[in-house]
């Protein structure tokens, strides 16, 4: 088994010849001409349309800073450290969120000027510059949080070059579909949960399958360890915090904004406790920190769409419970199932966390604005003097049809532009590849601290020495023993079984080998095992005598 370990390991260094190493080149060259080019074209593009808000828009500035600089927490660092679960992948998961977000963000104010002015054209005529502020540097933001989601399905198998594919198309096909939802039907969405948590899951799902192999299917990098989730569990706790401003912050209205932090804080509170129970009861009767890590999120993604409505305490905290438990159970069961059936592997599970706590944002939504079509009474705000405020929650009757045809359009956009961009991306492998061995691992876009191997498995410099034989008990014998198989096709089905239960992120080709056994003390003769069994009765002994003496006294 040793022997051939490193056979395989000679043959896969043997793959990285001369023509490999100028692949690499290649790329790296590709990357920096292509990153450096955009940024002059954004340059220019910004001096030409591009000019600071009137002065009638500084008090609306200014009052958004404090929830921008929430938001911009969670996307830089929540997100970020959300993703640094992968034991080799720490570098890469900060880095790459740091980049592509700022990429987006950049790019989002233009592709966001454009699709809202056409939107506008029937009412208002083309403008002629793009103000940027506080609100559109926002959207800005929203849009690398959509592009985030999708980055976390296809986590360790993309290079650069790939991520800067997907920051160039995502915006536009994210934006485009703003305009159609939130612009021309009409759809409201406070907080993103159906144009920002379900669009950037599916967008990455349909990416993701076509970046799904079976080397990336079971890859032993694929997992984690104990630094890299308490890493991965401190992006969740900032996410967490931050979430309430990151719902609360396009109410329309301040008792908007109230009702929105409420029934977000009070959801999430309602998701900690299912994640916790369903986790204990799917995972052998103990916590699973992937399931801490995400579902405990939920709770805000399922009050994104009617964060601000009136939907009562209960609700919310109903909504947030039905949302945790929803979550756990599709990281225990669905994620597994996407990857044998469907070749669609979700390595953070965006699926479970953002998507279907999404659609169920989009339910929430349907029932909440069919309720506050028919009860006004619940919105003091639609008797407010400020017109703007008067007509923010008076809904019309056919509201919560133009909720369900808003999720059925995001859904569609979602996955046609994921298919379309996972297409470029695969098409990019021409320019350079992956070896299989370098999945989910920092060590090809990235110099490395001499102790990368050994601090993140120190097995690794042991599988290099010979190992010295020992022999085996006999329950190792029995263990070892190989199954006996009736027929071929039984034995096909249990190789099926035995795939799907390691499917897990965890365990999924896992293969850190225990450590090497420490070599056994000398044994000690008779003699000297007699003394030192005599010499402990003697001291234990002495010890229940002094005791007793001791209650003696004290009587």
């Amino acid at each position: 088994m040793e022997e051939s370990q490193r056979n395989l390991e000679a043959q896969v260094d043997a793959e990285f010849t001369e023509t490999k190493k100028q692949m690499i080149k290649n790329e790296s060259v590709a990357f920096a001409v292509a990153l450096f080019l955009f940024q002059i074209v954004i340059i220019v593009l910004y001096a030409i349309w591009v000019n600071y808000p009137g002065i009638e828009s500084a008090a609306l500035n200014n009052g958004l800073y404090l929830l921008f600089r929430d938001v911009n927490i969670m996307i830089f660092f929540g997100f970020g450290f959300l993703m640094t679960f992968l034991r080799r992948y720490g570098y890469s998961a900060v880095g790459y969120t740091l980049l592509v977000s700022a990429i987006v963000v950049e790019w989002a104010v233009l592709v966001r000027g454009f699709f809202f002015s056409l939107a506008d054209l029937p009412d208002k005529s083309w403008p002629s510059t793009i103000e940027v502020g506080t609100p559109e540097l926002l959207d800005g933001l929203f849009c690398a949080g959509a592009v985030m989601i999708s980055f976390g399905a296809v986590l360790g198998k993309t290079t650069p070059s790939q991520l800067l594919i997907v920051s160039f198309i995502e915006p536009i096909f994210y934006f485009g579909n703003i305009a159609l939802t939130i612009k021309l039907i009409g759809a409201v969405d406070v907080g993103g949960g159906m144009v920002i948590h379900t669009f950037g899951a599916y967008f990455g799902l349909a990416m993701t399958w076509f970046l799904t192999t079976f080397e990336t299917r079971f890859h032993k990098d694929n997992s984690a360890c104990y630094s890299s989730d308490l890493f991965s569990l401190s992006g969740t706790i900032w996410l967490w915090m931050m979430w309430p401003s990151f719902n609360a912050l396009v109410a329309p209205t301040e008792l908007g904004k109230v009702r929105a932090v409420v029934n977000t804080f009070l959801s999430l509170c309602s998701c900690v406790m299912s994640a916790f129970i369903v986790s204990r009861l799917t995972s052998e009767h103990k916590f699973d920190v992937v399931h801490i890590q995400n579902s405990t999120l939920a709770g805000g993604v399922v009050m994104g769409v009617a964060a601000d409505l009136a939907l009562h305490p209960t609700a919310a905290m109903a909504a947030g419970f039905v949302a945790g438990a929803v979550s756990v159970l599709g990281y225990h069961y669905l994620t597994p199932f996407l990857s044998h059936k469907f070749n669609i592997q979700d390595i953070c599970g965006v699926h479970n966390l953002h998507g279907m706590p999404g659609v169920l944002s989009c339910i929430v939504g349907i029932f909440a604005t069919l309720h506050a079509a028919y009860d006004h009474s619940k919105y003091p705000e639609n008797s407010s003097d400020n017109p703007e405020e008067a007509k923010a929650y008076n809904f019309e009757h056919k509201q919560a049809l133009w909720q369900a045809i808003g999720l059925f359009i995001t859904l569609g956009v979602a996955i046609v532009g994921g298919l379309f961009t996972g297409l470029l991306m695969r098409q990019a492998k021409k320019l350079r590849t992956i070896l299989a061995r370098d999945y989910f691992n920092d060590r090809t876009f990235w110099n490395l601290p001499t102790d990368y191997d050994t601090v993140i498995n120190p097995n690794d410099e042991r599988e290099q020495e010979e190992p010295q034989p020992e022999p085996k008990s006999d329950l190792q014998v029995v263990v070892d023993k190989p199954a006996k198989s009736s027929s071929p096709k039984k034995a096909s089905n249990s190789g099926k079984s035995s795939d799907s239960k390691k499917d897990k992120r965890s365990l999924e080709m896992d293969t850190f080998n225990p450590p090497a056994r420490q070599p056994e003390p000398e044994s000690e003769s008779e003699d000297s095992l007699a003394s030192e069994h005599q010499v402990e009765e003697k001291h234990q002994s002495e010890s229940e005598v002094s005791s007793e003496s001791t209650d003696e006294s004290s009587e």
